[in-house]
Parts: C-alpha cells; structure tokens; sequence
C-alpha cells in the first residue's frame, strides 16, 4: 500500500494521474461538450484484501450502514467534482433525455485506512473509468488513483473516503476536459 501511494505521488509530480488502457484514435471526443455520468460501479469492488461480501462479513449493522454511507458520500462527492472542474462541458447524471457520451466509473479496489495510536494506514480507492460512445461502444478506458493518509486531523475513515472521491473526480474532469480539447 506504501508503494503504491508512493508511486501514485510520482505519477502526479510526473505526469497525469491516470493511466490509460485504451484511447480511440482518431478521437472521438474532440470538442464533444455533453457527458453523462453514471453513478459509481462498486459491483465487483475489493475492500483491503477482500471482496465486499467477505469484508462486510466481518461487520455488525452499525458498520455496514457506515460503510454504505461512506459509498454513497464517496459517489456523491465524486460526482460533486466532476462537475465543478469540468469547465465548459455539460456534465449530467443519467436521467430522462440525458444525451451525450456515457462516463462508466467503477471501483475496483478501496482500502479504507486505519488511523490509530501506532499503525496508520492511509485511505486509498482505484478506479477504471470508461468512455463510452453513444453506440454504448467503449471508446476510451483508463485507470486512476488516490489516496490520503491518516492523520490527528483527519482520522475517520469515511472523511479520507470523501477527501479521495472529489480528488478523483478531479482527475476524471481534468481528463474529459484534455480530450475534448486534445490537450494531452
């Protein structure tokens, strides 16, 4: 987990956060405005090492409803960013008459962190993101992450989660925005 923190800083300082797996060339996306953003994929999500049913096993209701509520803000904050730092694109949920190019985001891997007297483990959450045409064809599919340690000043676990929802909601802005303008 520390290497994969550490690498992510280094791909930040380097160069985009974002690793892309497929991109269409030409590219479709120059100067499309209008996406549509689908809520966040948790489906097949691995938490720590296990997958959500294994790691929710373990919990008593109290901790399953914090957990789904830290899913939710996590989705809600990640939507929140994406739309504000994607500057002149129209960016929507899905809805009636919602049109343009699908965004399919999906978790792939969180770890929650731990904040205690002598072990810190920070919060980190991985995502694939898909663009998809309106022939519902993926066009574009990269990988993002982020993270943010445990702290005195930020110790629960569920505001590191939202601290890294609207980070990445940012770099997936940031990437739409250096598409559709073919900036990258």
């Amino acid at each position: 987990m520390v290497l994969a923190s550490a690498l992510g800083l280094l791909t930040i300082a380097c160069g985009p956060p974002w690793q892309v797996i497929r991109q269409s060339v030409p590219n479709p996306l120059l100067g499309q405005r209008s996406f549509v953003i689908e809520g966040v994929h948790f489906e097949s999500v691995i938490v720590g090492r296990k997958s959500e049913p294994e790691y929710l096993s373990g919990k008593d209701p109290q901790q399953i409803a914090s957990w789904m509520s830290d899913k939710s803000a996590l989705a809600g904050d990640y939507f929140a960013q994406l739309v504000a730092g994607a500057a002149g694109l129209q960016v929507t949920g899905p809805g009636p008459g919602a049109q343009g190019f699908l965004v399919r985001t999906i978790a792939t891997r969180m770890e929650p962190g731990v904040f205690a007297v002598f072990v810190n483990i920070p919060t980190e959450v991985a995502l694939t993101v898909q663009i998809l045409d309106p022939n519902a064809q993926v066009i574009d599919e990269f990988v993002t992450q982020a993270s943010e340690p445990a702290t005195l000043s930020n110790p629960s676990s569920g505001g590191r989660l939202r601290v890294v929802a609207a980070r990445l909601g940012g770099y997936v802005a940031r990437y739409l925005s250096t598409r559709v303008s073919a900036t990258q």
